[in-house]
């Protein structure tokens, strides 16, 4: 216990006052008017056993102030995706709920509210604030912020540990260290029930909420998932079927568990294929069931089952807690033990088989263990541990050293797995790099002096068979028809595809490609023209993972031409350019290198039946169906198939989908190709030179392109639109005597493309549309904007709109105590 003046004032008894840490002791000011009390959650979330709302509710009645709870997601989390954020929603609505049959009130505030957030909002009223005291980064930084703009004393909680992690005597860095300094303290609290403790406060009013607050109550989990849809997320990993937030799931499982396998965990708990483990990591840290409650319920049964239970509920996890408080740069390499990051920088030269944050995440390393162990970790949201040792130590092999290992290892756990971003998380990942380990004698290339577990040993002691069946048995997820085969639909088709759905598109062209297309002419065709899009940009940090990769893997290459601008002058790029090392339809192709595309194939009408969508050819033809649709088209082209299904007895397609498509304007572009042009005029591109013209290139400034004199021109929209019914023949005359014009040299004769829907000028200002029933979802860069990555993000919001919907994915009652529903 802190020997704080406020925790002793508020007279606690003892089993919540050594839990407590005063964090702040306030101002000295004048109080705020209307003060409250804030209880501030963010992974205690249950009623059960809760130290912090007991504590908070304490404090209330003792300064007779009304208590607010609040849990928000406005922090700027890494990694905040569909699936966290849906977890986490699921269990805040159930506490919300529980809250309020106390009288309790709770604010829930949205990651889009605008303005100040909930918390900063509540911290300015604060007569004091109740905390978690968490100690995996960010949250203790965190705190200290919001401590400073509370008026009144900040008080952090212990709510995870048994053993309250302050109490812990000296630094350790071994388990049976940490037991030895730890089991007296455990056995004094796990024999004992937890005092009763009532939650019982004045009542907060709805003025004394923020503004956003929402209010979950009577909305379903369709709901909810709909409305994390609208939420400023990664859209790209969907939630889990059958994986489902909140108090209520979690005791479910765990009382399932204490009566029906903790008898054998002992036996079991090392072996993936079989489902020994309890699965409640994901519950366990979000808070969702009491850690007091496990060990004392456990310890009460006994055996040698729930012995080794107890051993990795309070020697492990609590140890890991424990790192994480003694250790501020736990997330850094900095963290792991001296002897380790020694023998790794002897070994930082050593050669390596390097694999890119793609090939890993999407499970295309080769090796067959981990990429089924990686498949596990992006489709179900967990991985069984003693695999996740396995899987986290061959990254080592595949990056360029140690740093870029526990960057991809914190990656590509907390980005997938429900029970990410946790204490827990950090110890069992660092433990990959040895921390909580010792040096071993044999020095190897690359590991170096520390333990190794190969793939190939693990895959020889399981049966492979069996654990793919495990993560993909016993669910049924619909198949999908996407149409229209560009960057756009092939990024919807390959985040459902990465989900485990099966997936076809279709598309009118002869191949990859669409506005990203490479046009081959001259003798032999030799000669390449990027005559759609010109150049890729590849902004924000959002994706910055994935262009890596793509450097990284050779998909697209750094592109530094010379550039002419508007008044004359000749430069670099201002900011990064890249092109498609083969040409601007290698990114789409490498985006379709797992997909299965079928080419050809024109899309002249649309229908729904009851077993899906049919995708019908200019003869009224069935080319292809599925139950789910995605639409990823120019807006003009999707709205002429949708269009007829308005009047439909079953309206899943409205009006207002269709006047939002009506209402996108797009720019048209005549497109001149032209090579054995001899001159240099001392430039590459020219980026409107011209009055009619908007865009200039020598294509042999491409990266990896030969000098055959080509150049592409593409014309300003006003032009296109004064000669958009000519014949090519008739345009390709007047294209390449403005092109002549600029180059100050004869152009030979060339070949001229219409662009109908070239640029948007006008965007959606949405990221998808979709159908009522939410079965059929539209996409294309047009939602957003007119480059690259809008198409790229408009496509995963398509796919993640089929993700997020409960119908899409469906979980067997045979898929054990892990995947099923409780």
């Amino acid at each position: 216990m802190s020997d704080h003046g406020t925790i002793l004032r508020l007279g606690l008894p003892d089993h919540l006052a050594e839990r407590c840490a005063a964090i702040s002791e306030g101002s000295t000011g004048a109080p705020p008017p209307s003060p409250v009390v804030v209880a501030w959650l963010h992974h205690a979330c249950r009623i059960d056993e809760n130290p912090v709302l007991e504590v908070a509710c304490h404090a209330a009645r003792s300064t007779n102030s009304p208590l607010v709870v609040h849990a928000g997601f406005g922090g700027r989390h890494d990694f905040a995706n569909d699936r966290q954020t849906l977890f986490m929603l699921q269990g805040w609505a159930g506490l919300q709920a529980d809250l309020r049959e106390r009288g309790i009130a709770m604010s829930i505030t949205p990651p889009d509210s605008g303005g100040t957030s909930g918390l900063r909002h509540l911290a300015g009223r604060a007569r004091m604030l109740v905390t978690e005291d968490h100690p995996r980064n960010p949250y203790p930084a965190w705190t200290r912020a919001i401590a400073a703009h509370v008026h009144g004393p900040v008080i952090a909680v212990d709510a995870s540990c048994v053993l309250p992690g302050r109490m812990v005597q000296g630094i350790h860095d071994r388990a049976f260290k940490f037991r030895s300094a730890c089991e007296s303290g455990w056995n004094a609290r796990i024999h004992r029930e937890w005092p009763a403790c009532g939650l019982e406060a004045p009542v907060a009013g709805e003025a004394d909420l923020p503004p956003g607050a929402l209010d979950l109550m009577g909305r379903s989990d369709q709901d909810l998932r709909d409305l994390v849809g609208s939420w400023p997320v990664d859209h790209s990993v969907g939630p889990v079927p059958g994986m489902n937030g909140g108090e209520a799931e979690a005791r479910a499982r765990w009382n399932r568990f204490l009566e029906t396998d903790i008898d054998r965990y002992h036996r079991r708990r090392n072996d993936a294929t079989d489902d020994g483990t309890s699965g409640l990591s994901p519950w366990i840290h979000h808070g969702s069931i009491s850690p007091f409650r496990m060990a004392r319920e456990a310890a009460a049964r006994g055996g040698d089952g729930c012995d080794k239970f107890l051993d990795e509920l309070l020697v492990w996890r609590e140890l890991s807690h424990h790192f994480c408080r003694t250790e501020p740069g736990h997330d850094r390499i900095g963290a792991v033990p001296a002897w380790a990051r020694r023998t790794l920088e002897a070994h930082r030269n050593d050669p390596r088989s390097m694999r890119s944050w793609e090939a890993m995440s999407r499970s295309r390393t080769g090796d067959g263990l981990w990429d089924l162990a990686q498949s596990s970790l992006r489709e179900r949201g967990w991985l069984h541990n003693n695999l996740r040792m396995t899987w986290g130590k061959a990254i080592l092999e595949w990056c360029a050293d140690a740093p870029e290992m526990l960057e991809r290892l914190l990656d590509l756990n907390d980005r997938y797995a429900l029970d990410g971003r946790d204490p827990n998380s950090i110890g069992g990942l660092l433990w990959c790099l040895g921390l909580f380990d010792r040096p071993f004698p044999e020095d190897r290339p690359v590991t170096g002096s520390l333990r190794t577990r190969p793939t190939a040993a693990h895959a020889r002691r399981l049966d492979p068979d069996r654990l793919r069946h495990r993560i993909r048995g016993h669910i049924s997820r619909d198949r999908v028809l996407v149409v229209g085969a560009g960057v756009a639909g092939s990024m919807a088709a390959r985040t459902l595809l990465d989900h485990g759905h099966d997936v076809v598109l279709l598309d009118k062209g002869r191949g990859p490609g669409g506005r990203s297309s490479t046009r081959r002419r001259g003798e032999g065709r030799r000669v390449a023209h990027d005559h759609g899009c010109q150049v890729l940009r590849l902004r924000g940090d959002h994706r910055r993972p994935l262009t890596e990769s793509w450097i990284r893997d050779g998909v697209v290459t750094e592109w530094r031409p010379r550039v002419r601008l508007i008044d004359g002058t000749v430069r670099p790029p201002a900011d990064d350019w890249y092109v498609g090392t083969s040409g601007m339809k290698g990114l789409v192709a490498h985006l379709q290198s797992d997909l299965r595309v079928r080419f050809g194939h024109a899309v002249a009408a649309i229908r729904r039946h009851d077993d899906g969508w049919h995708a019908l050819d200019e003869n009224g033809e069935r080319i292809e169906s599925a139950r789910r649709m995605v639409l990823a088209l120019p807006a003009p082209q999707a709205r002429r198939l949708l269009e007829p299904l308005v009047e439909d007895p079953g309206r899943t397609i409205d009006a207002e989908m269709i006047r939002t498509m009506s209402a996108v304007d797009f720019d048209p572009t005549w497109t001149l190709m032209t090579h054995g042009v001899e001159v240099d005029p001392g430039f590459d591109v020219a980026t409107d030179p011209d009055p009619d013209v908007s865009w200039l290139c020598r294509e042999a400034s491409r990266p990896g392109r030969d000098d055959h004199g080509a150049w592409t021109m593409h014309a300003t929209p006003d032009w296109t639109r004064r000669h958009l019914e000519l014949d090519r023949k008739e345009v390709e005359p007047l294209l390449r005597e403005i092109t002549a014009r600029i180059l100050g040299c004869e152009v030979p004769p060339g070949d001229a493309h219409r662009w109908r829907f070239s640029l948007v000028s006008r965007p959606a200002g949405v990221d998808h549309l979709r159908s009522a029933d939410r079965s059929l979802a539209v996409c294309g860069d047009w939602c957003l904007g007119n480059r690259v990555e809008h198409a790229i993000e408009s496509g995963i919001a398509a796919a993640g709109c089929i993700l997020r919907d409960l119908g899409a994915s469906r979980v067997d009652a045979a898929a054990g105590t892990l995947f099923q529903d409780a």
